[in-house]
Protein backbone atom coordinates (compact mmCIF):
# COMPACT_ATOMS: atom_id res chain seq x y z
CA UNK A 1 0.00 0.00 0.00
CA UNK A 2 1.48 3.70 -0.96
CA UNK A 3 1.95 6.21 1.41
CA UNK A 4 -0.78 8.17 -0.30
CA UNK A 5 -3.61 5.50 -0.13
CA UNK A 6 -2.25 4.78 4.01
CA UNK A 7 -2.93 8.63 4.28
CA UNK A 8 -6.57 8.75 3.12
CA UNK A 9 -7.18 5.38 5.08
CA UNK A 10 -6.50 7.20 8.04
CA UNK A 11 -7.87 9.96 7.48
CA UNK A 12 -10.91 8.51 6.31
CA UNK A 13 -11.04 6.11 9.53
CA UNK A 14 -10.43 9.31 11.42
CA UNK A 15 -13.71 11.16 10.11
CA UNK A 16 -15.35 8.33 10.58
CA UNK A 17 -14.67 7.46 14.18
CA UNK A 18 -15.96 11.31 14.95
CA UNK A 19 -18.95 11.49 12.69
CA UNK A 20 -20.39 8.33 15.21
CA UNK A 21 -18.99 10.10 18.40
CA UNK A 22 -20.70 13.33 17.04
CA UNK A 23 -23.91 11.27 16.64
CA UNK A 24 -24.15 9.31 20.03
CA UNK A 25 -23.38 12.76 21.93
CA UNK A 26 -26.30 14.24 19.58
CA UNK A 27 -28.52 11.24 20.44
CA UNK A 28 -27.57 11.51 24.43
CA UNK A 29 -28.63 15.04 24.15
CA UNK A 30 -31.87 13.96 22.88
CA UNK A 31 -32.45 11.95 25.72
CA UNK A 32 -31.27 8.42 23.69
CA UNK A 33 -35.05 9.43 22.04
CA UNK A 34 -35.41 9.84 18.22
CA UNK A 35 -38.35 11.89 18.33
CA UNK A 36 -35.81 14.57 19.99
CA UNK A 37 -33.77 14.61 17.21
CA UNK A 38 -36.40 16.10 14.88
CA UNK A 39 -36.56 20.13 13.92
CA UNK A 40 -40.22 19.80 14.44
CA UNK A 41 -42.53 21.57 17.26
CA UNK A 42 -42.97 18.73 20.01
CA UNK A 43 -44.30 19.38 22.84
CA UNK A 44 -45.32 22.71 23.26
CA UNK A 45 -48.53 24.39 24.83
CA UNK A 46 -49.56 27.41 25.18
CA UNK A 47 -50.87 29.09 28.63
CA UNK A 48 -52.40 31.72 30.03
CA UNK A 49 -52.32 33.60 33.54
CA UNK A 50 -54.81 36.54 34.22
CA UNK A 51 -53.69 38.15 37.98
CA UNK A 52 -55.79 40.15 40.56
CA UNK A 53 -57.29 43.38 39.02
CA UNK A 54 -55.08 46.65 39.79
CA UNK A 55 -58.28 47.76 41.69
CA UNK A 56 -58.56 45.05 43.62
CA UNK A 57 -54.89 44.10 44.09
CA UNK A 58 -52.19 46.94 42.91
CA UNK A 59 -49.02 45.36 41.89
CA UNK A 60 -45.70 47.47 42.44
CA UNK A 61 -43.94 45.34 40.58
CA UNK A 62 -43.45 42.85 37.63
CA UNK A 63 -40.36 40.69 37.01
CA UNK A 64 -39.42 38.43 34.34
CA UNK A 65 -36.63 35.98 34.90
CA UNK A 66 -35.93 33.99 31.37
CA UNK A 67 -33.61 31.70 30.17
CA UNK A 68 -33.34 30.83 26.58
CA UNK A 69 -36.58 32.72 24.86
CA UNK A 70 -37.85 36.65 24.05
CA UNK A 71 -40.14 38.88 26.43
CA UNK A 72 -42.74 41.17 25.03
CA UNK A 73 -44.53 43.69 26.86
CA UNK A 74 -47.87 45.09 25.33
CA UNK A 75 -50.14 47.95 27.01
CA UNK A 76 -54.12 46.01 27.73
CA UNK A 77 -57.23 47.79 28.15
CA UNK A 78 -58.30 45.53 30.82
CA UNK A 79 -57.55 46.27 34.47
CA UNK A 80 -55.81 43.05 35.61
CA UNK A 81 -52.07 41.68 34.55
CA UNK A 82 -51.81 39.22 32.13
CA UNK A 83 -50.10 36.71 31.39
CA UNK A 84 -49.22 34.46 28.00
CA UNK A 85 -46.35 31.61 28.33
CA UNK A 86 -45.18 28.54 26.83
CA UNK A 87 -43.93 25.17 28.26
CA UNK A 88 -42.78 22.35 27.26
CA UNK A 89 -41.10 18.92 29.11
CA UNK A 90 -37.82 20.82 29.80
CA UNK A 91 -39.45 24.21 30.27
CA UNK A 92 -41.74 24.87 33.08
CA UNK A 93 -43.10 28.50 33.98
CA UNK A 94 -44.34 29.70 37.44
CA UNK A 95 -46.36 32.76 38.10
CA UNK A 96 -46.52 34.05 41.29
CA UNK A 97 -48.46 37.05 42.89
CA UNK A 98 -47.21 37.82 46.49
CA UNK A 99 -46.38 40.76 48.15
CA UNK A 100 -47.67 42.69 45.24
CA UNK A 101 -44.92 41.80 42.77
CA UNK A 102 -45.90 39.28 40.08
CA UNK A 103 -43.16 37.08 38.87
CA UNK A 104 -42.87 34.99 36.56
CA UNK A 105 -39.70 32.73 36.33
CA UNK A 106 -38.62 30.29 33.50
CA UNK A 107 -37.11 26.76 34.74
CA UNK A 108 -35.37 25.12 32.24
CA UNK A 109 -34.61 21.13 32.56
CA UNK A 110 -31.54 20.12 31.29
CA UNK A 111 -30.95 16.75 29.01
CA UNK A 112 -28.12 13.95 29.59
CA UNK A 113 -25.06 15.13 31.81
CA UNK A 114 -26.68 18.74 32.19
CA UNK A 115 -27.19 19.89 28.07
CA UNK A 116 -30.26 20.08 26.10
CA UNK A 117 -30.19 19.13 22.82
CA UNK A 118 -30.69 21.97 20.18
CA UNK A 119 -33.91 22.16 18.33
CA UNK A 120 -34.84 24.35 15.63
CA UNK A 121 -37.99 26.18 14.70
CA UNK A 122 -39.24 29.10 13.30
CA UNK A 123 -42.19 29.83 16.24
CA UNK A 124 -42.11 32.34 18.55
CA UNK A 125 -42.68 31.00 22.16
CA UNK A 126 -41.98 34.22 23.87
CA UNK A 127 -43.41 35.20 26.93
CA UNK A 128 -46.10 38.09 26.40
CA UNK A 129 -46.66 40.28 29.55
CA UNK A 130 -50.16 42.51 28.86
CA UNK A 131 -49.86 45.07 31.45
CA UNK A 132 -53.00 47.42 32.37
CA UNK A 133 -52.74 50.98 31.77
CA UNK A 134 -53.45 51.29 35.97
CA UNK A 135 -50.44 49.72 36.61
CA UNK A 136 -47.98 52.51 37.58
CA UNK A 137 -44.88 50.05 39.14
CA UNK A 138 -41.63 48.83 38.36
CA UNK A 139 -40.90 46.23 35.25
CA UNK A 140 -37.73 44.14 35.17
CA UNK A 141 -37.08 41.41 32.67
CA UNK A 142 -33.74 39.21 32.13
CA UNK A 143 -33.35 36.85 29.67
CA UNK A 144 -30.05 34.73 28.40
CA UNK A 145 -31.00 34.35 24.82
CA UNK A 146 -33.61 35.84 23.96
CA UNK A 147 -34.83 39.77 22.58
CA UNK A 148 -36.68 42.02 24.98
CA UNK A 149 -38.97 44.13 23.76
CA UNK A 150 -42.06 46.37 25.21
CA UNK A 151 -44.47 49.04 23.44
CA UNK A 152 -46.69 51.58 24.89
CA UNK A 153 -46.69 51.61 28.16
CA UNK A 154 -46.98 54.21 30.49
CA UNK A 155 -46.87 55.73 34.02
CA UNK A 156 -44.13 53.66 34.85
CA UNK A 157 -41.72 53.78 38.21
CA UNK A 158 -38.74 52.06 35.76
CA UNK A 159 -38.56 49.98 33.42
CA UNK A 160 -35.26 47.50 33.17
CA UNK A 161 -34.28 45.05 30.47
CA UNK A 162 -31.37 43.14 30.36
CA UNK A 163 -30.17 40.03 28.20
CA UNK A 164 -27.17 38.32 26.83
CA UNK A 165 -27.91 37.24 23.20
CA UNK A 166 -30.61 39.27 21.66
CA UNK A 167 -31.86 43.17 20.89
CA UNK A 168 -33.42 45.43 23.67
CA UNK A 169 -36.39 48.15 22.48
CA UNK A 170 -38.43 50.38 24.23
CA UNK A 171 -40.94 52.08 22.29
CA UNK A 172 -43.42 54.55 23.70
CA UNK A 173 -42.22 54.36 26.78
CA UNK A 174 -42.91 56.93 29.91
CA UNK A 175 -41.38 55.87 32.88
CA UNK A 176 -39.11 57.36 35.81
CA UNK A 177 -36.24 55.55 35.21
CA UNK A 178 -35.19 53.53 31.36
CA UNK A 179 -32.52 51.38 31.51
CA UNK A 180 -32.01 48.74 28.73
CA UNK A 181 -28.37 46.06 28.51
CA UNK A 182 -27.69 43.91 25.95
CA UNK A 183 -23.82 42.07 25.50
CA UNK A 184 -24.39 40.64 22.15
CA UNK A 185 -27.38 42.84 20.17
CA UNK A 186 -28.58 46.35 19.50
CA UNK A 187 -29.84 48.69 22.09
CA UNK A 188 -32.57 50.92 20.86
CA UNK A 189 -35.29 53.33 22.24
CA UNK A 190 -37.45 55.49 20.39
CA UNK A 191 -40.28 57.40 21.42
CA UNK A 192 -39.45 57.81 25.57
CA UNK A 193 -39.95 59.95 28.46
CA UNK A 194 -38.39 59.91 31.02
CA UNK A 195 -36.21 61.05 34.08
CA UNK A 196 -33.06 58.57 32.88
CA UNK A 197 -32.49 56.49 29.85
CA UNK A 198 -29.63 54.14 29.38
CA UNK A 199 -28.66 52.13 26.81
CA UNK A 200 -25.86 49.86 26.10
CA UNK A 201 -24.30 47.05 24.12
CA UNK A 202 -21.10 45.16 24.62
CA UNK A 203 -21.37 44.00 20.71
CA UNK A 204 -24.11 46.13 18.51
CA UNK A 205 -25.14 49.66 17.81
CA UNK A 206 -27.24 51.69 20.12
CA UNK A 207 -29.67 54.45 19.09
CA UNK A 208 -31.59 57.08 20.98
CA UNK A 209 -34.76 59.05 18.89
CA UNK A 210 -37.38 61.05 19.76
CA UNK A 211 -36.48 60.88 23.80
CA UNK A 212 -37.18 63.73 26.32
CA UNK A 213 -35.59 62.80 29.48
CA UNK A 214 -32.85 64.45 32.16
CA UNK A 215 -30.09 62.04 31.83
CA UNK A 216 -29.57 59.90 28.56
CA UNK A 217 -26.45 57.92 28.56
CA UNK A 218 -25.67 55.46 25.60
CA UNK A 219 -22.58 53.37 25.41
CA UNK A 220 -21.05 50.56 23.07
CA UNK A 221 -18.36 48.99 23.15
CA UNK A 222 -18.20 47.97 19.25
CA UNK A 223 -20.71 49.33 17.40
CA UNK A 224 -22.24 53.01 16.53
CA UNK A 225 -24.32 54.91 18.40
CA UNK A 226 -26.76 56.82 16.81
CA UNK A 227 -29.27 59.68 17.81
CA UNK A 228 -31.73 62.13 16.65
CA UNK A 229 -34.53 64.06 18.15
CA UNK A 230 -33.06 64.29 21.82
CA UNK A 231 -34.30 66.95 24.36
CA UNK A 232 -31.99 66.31 27.58
CA UNK A 233 -30.15 67.69 30.05
CA UNK A 234 -27.08 65.37 29.68
CA UNK A 235 -26.57 63.11 26.86
CA UNK A 236 -23.21 61.17 27.00
CA UNK A 237 -22.61 59.14 23.94
CA UNK A 238 -19.31 56.42 23.99
CA UNK A 239 -18.09 53.85 22.02
CA UNK A 240 -15.05 51.75 21.76
CA UNK A 241 -15.04 50.87 18.02
CA UNK A 242 -17.75 52.76 16.17
CA UNK A 243 -19.11 56.05 15.10
CA UNK A 244 -21.11 58.54 17.27
CA UNK A 245 -23.95 60.84 15.12
CA UNK A 246 -26.51 63.06 16.22
CA UNK A 247 -29.09 65.03 14.71
CA UNK A 248 -31.16 67.43 15.80
CA UNK A 249 -30.31 67.68 19.46
CA UNK A 250 -30.92 70.10 22.74
CA UNK A 251 -29.30 69.43 25.52
CA UNK A 252 -27.36 71.21 28.96
CA UNK A 253 -24.63 69.26 28.40
CA UNK A 254 -23.12 66.64 25.55
CA UNK A 255 -20.56 64.92 25.58
CA UNK A 256 -19.10 62.29 22.66
CA UNK A 257 -16.30 60.36 22.04
CA UNK A 258 -14.82 57.40 20.45
CA UNK A 259 -11.85 55.41 20.10
CA UNK A 260 -11.87 54.73 16.53
CA UNK A 261 -14.41 56.19 14.84
CA UNK A 262 -16.12 59.58 13.57
CA UNK A 263 -18.09 62.13 15.44
CA UNK A 264 -20.69 63.76 13.33
CA UNK A 265 -23.80 66.39 14.40
CA UNK A 266 -25.79 68.28 12.74
CA UNK A 267 -28.62 70.99 14.62
CA UNK A 268 -27.23 71.08 17.82
CA UNK A 269 -28.19 73.36 21.11
CA UNK A 270 -26.35 72.78 23.61
CA UNK A 271 -24.77 75.32 26.82
CA UNK A 272 -21.29 72.57 26.86
CA UNK A 273 -19.80 70.30 24.20
CA UNK A 274 -17.14 67.84 24.34
CA UNK A 275 -16.51 65.89 21.50
CA UNK A 276 -13.21 63.47 21.21
CA UNK A 277 -11.88 60.82 18.32
CA UNK A 278 -8.90 58.98 19.05
CA UNK A 279 -8.71 57.65 15.59
CA UNK A 280 -11.36 59.37 13.85
CA UNK A 281 -12.57 62.95 12.96
CA UNK A 282 -14.84 65.46 14.27
CA UNK A 283 -17.58 67.32 11.20
CA UNK A 284 -20.25 69.54 13.11
CA UNK A 285 -22.87 71.72 11.51
CA UNK A 286 -25.19 74.21 12.50
CA UNK A 287 -23.61 73.95 15.85
CA UNK A 288 -25.25 76.89 18.49
CA UNK A 289 -23.07 75.85 21.56
CA UNK A 290 -21.91 78.46 24.28
CA UNK A 291 -18.84 76.11 24.80
CA UNK A 292 -17.49 74.11 22.94
CA UNK A 293 -14.22 71.74 22.89
CA UNK A 294 -13.03 69.38 19.90
CA UNK A 295 -10.33 67.20 19.82
CA UNK A 296 -8.60 64.42 17.68
CA UNK A 297 -5.45 62.79 17.89
CA UNK A 298 -5.90 61.19 14.15
CA UNK A 299 -8.21 62.80 12.54
CA UNK A 300 -9.92 66.66 11.11
CA UNK A 301 -11.96 69.26 13.06
CA UNK A 302 -14.89 70.59 10.88
CA UNK A 303 -17.24 72.66 12.80
CA UNK A 304 -19.39 75.85 11.72
CA UNK A 305 -21.58 77.63 14.04
CA UNK A 306 -24.44 78.97 13.86
CA UNK A 307 -23.21 82.23 15.19
CA UNK A 308 -20.67 85.48 15.09
CA UNK A 309 -16.85 84.84 16.02
CA UNK A 310 -17.03 87.49 17.58
CA UNK A 311 -19.28 85.73 20.38
CA UNK A 312 -16.62 83.28 21.03
CA UNK A 313 -13.01 83.17 22.33
CA UNK A 314 -11.55 80.81 19.78
CA UNK A 315 -8.15 78.65 20.45
CA UNK A 316 -7.25 75.87 18.04
CA UNK A 317 -4.18 73.94 17.15
CA UNK A 318 -2.84 71.28 15.34
CA UNK A 319 0.28 69.66 15.97
CA UNK A 320 0.59 68.37 12.08
CA UNK A 321 -1.71 70.20 10.05
CA UNK A 322 -3.50 73.34 9.24
CA UNK A 323 -5.62 75.50 11.32
CA UNK A 324 -8.26 77.37 9.29
CA UNK A 325 -10.61 79.60 11.89
CA UNK A 326 -11.09 83.20 12.59
CA UNK A 327 -9.47 85.35 15.65
CA UNK A 328 -13.10 85.91 17.61
CA UNK A 329 -12.50 88.21 20.12
CA UNK A 330 -10.76 87.50 23.23
CA UNK A 331 -13.18 89.12 25.85
CA UNK A 332 -16.48 87.05 24.80
CA UNK A 333 -18.17 85.19 27.09
CA UNK A 334 -18.99 81.79 24.96
CA UNK A 335 -15.84 79.96 23.74
CA UNK A 336 -14.74 77.14 21.38
CA UNK A 337 -11.15 75.35 21.83
CA UNK A 338 -10.39 72.63 19.35
CA UNK A 339 -6.84 70.67 19.10
CA UNK A 340 -5.66 68.12 16.77
CA UNK A 341 -2.15 65.61 17.08
CA UNK A 342 -2.36 64.42 12.89
CA UNK A 343 -5.15 66.23 11.19
CA UNK A 344 -6.36 70.00 10.46
CA UNK A 345 -8.73 72.06 11.87
CA UNK A 346 -11.66 74.61 10.13
CA UNK A 347 -13.89 76.10 11.96
CA UNK A 348 -16.57 78.41 10.40
CA UNK A 349 -19.10 81.02 11.78
CA UNK A 350 -22.48 81.61 9.57
CA UNK A 351 -22.67 84.97 11.18
CA UNK A 352 -19.80 86.12 9.91
CA UNK A 353 -16.56 86.50 11.36
CA UNK A 354 -13.30 88.64 12.61
CA UNK A 355 -11.22 90.55 10.04
CA UNK A 356 -7.35 88.95 9.97
CA UNK A 357 -7.08 85.58 11.68
CA UNK A 358 -3.36 84.63 12.48
CA UNK A 359 -5.41 81.50 13.76
CA UNK A 360 -5.38 80.87 10.00
CA UNK A 361 -1.88 78.98 9.53
CA UNK A 362 -3.00 77.91 5.30
CA UNK A 363 -1.69 75.24 3.92
CA UNK A 364 -3.14 71.70 3.95
CA UNK A 365 -3.05 69.07 6.30
CA UNK A 366 -1.84 65.85 5.98
CA UNK A 367 -4.79 63.81 5.25
CA UNK A 368 -6.37 61.76 8.29
CA UNK A 369 -6.37 58.31 8.32
CA UNK A 370 -9.96 57.32 7.58
CA UNK A 371 -11.49 55.71 10.93
CA UNK A 372 -12.43 51.55 10.34
CA UNK A 373 -16.04 51.14 10.08
CA UNK A 374 -17.45 49.62 12.91
CA UNK A 375 -17.93 45.85 12.87
CA UNK A 376 -20.92 44.76 11.95
CA UNK A 377 -23.39 43.85 14.63
CA UNK A 378 -24.68 40.20 15.38
CA UNK A 379 -28.12 40.36 13.78
CA UNK A 380 -30.40 40.35 16.44
CA UNK A 381 -33.59 38.02 16.62
CA UNK A 382 -36.37 39.69 14.16
CA UNK A 383 -39.20 41.53 16.39
CA UNK A 384 -42.27 40.12 16.29
CA UNK A 385 -44.78 41.35 14.32
CA UNK A 386 -47.37 42.87 16.55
Amino acid sequence: MTTARKAVLIVATVLLLGGAALSMSAFAMADFRFENLSNTTRDWVSNTSTLNTEAETPHAAIVVQDTDEGVRFEPSDGDAVEVEYWEKSNRHVTVTDEGGTVKIEVEPKRGFMGFEFMVFNLTDHSTVVKVPRSFTGSIEAETASGSIDATGLSDLASFKATTVNGYVQATRLEAGEISLATTSGSATVNGVRATKVSASSMNGSVSANDVTADDVALSTTSGNVGTSGINAKTIAAHTMNGSVSAQTIKADSVSFDTTSGNVTSDNMITGSLDARAVNGSIDMTNLDAALASFGTGSGHVNATFVGSADDYRIDAQSTNGSVHAPQGNASASKQVTASAMNGSITLGFAGGSAAASPLDTGGSAPAAPAAPAAPAAPAAPAAPTA
